[in-house]
């Protein structure tokens, strides 16, 4: 008779125990599902009910487009300040990106993308290209990892 509440008392420091294994694993270990379906011009929404634009019979801006992604390089790096005069040793080595931001403004940006660590090269591409949040557990696809299959912005660029 003395062993029932302690049964009780081990089954339910188990169930509790199980309970939040099953809500940690279900909220930090989240699966996110992709469309593998890509958007065309067609796809595009216009402004007005009435209004109907023709997005598919425009003429591409451009020729050409040249989209650089460095992984890792620190914001501070990329920075160009032509008064500093004595910088430090990772200070005003990349000119050429100020010197191109400047003199083409509506030509050349600079974006600095940021993320949340444990992250991964893949999961930067990923996200920067598909606008999607990477999840933790797609650091594991990182290695030997395949084509993005989603709608990304490198994609729709070779489609223009």
């Amino acid at each position: 008779m003395r062993r029932l509440p302690v049964l009780v008392a081990l089954i339910w420091v188990c169930s509790v125990f199980y309970v939040g294994i099953f809500l940690f694993v279900g909220g930090f270990l989240l699966v996110r599902l992709e469309v593998n379906r890509t958007s065309t011009c067609a796809d595009v929404l216009s402004p007005g009910a009435q209004v109907k634009v023709d997005f598919c019979l425009s003429e591409p801006r451009f020729r050409r487009a040249v989209v650089l992604i460095i992984d890792a390089l620190k914001a501070d790096f990329t920075r160009y300040d032509p008064e500093n005069t004595a910088p430090k040793p990772f200070e005003n080595k990349l000119p050429v990106l100020d010197e191109m931001a400047s003199s083409h403004p509506s030509h050349a940006r600079l974006y600095t993308f940021r993320a949340d660590p444990p992250t991964t090269t893949m999961q930067r591409i990923k996200g920067f290209t598909t606008g999607s949040l990477p999840t933790f557990i797609d650091v594991g696809n990182n290695f030997a990892s395949n084509a993005i299959l989603e709608d990304n912005l490198v994609h729709q660029l070779g489609q223009v």
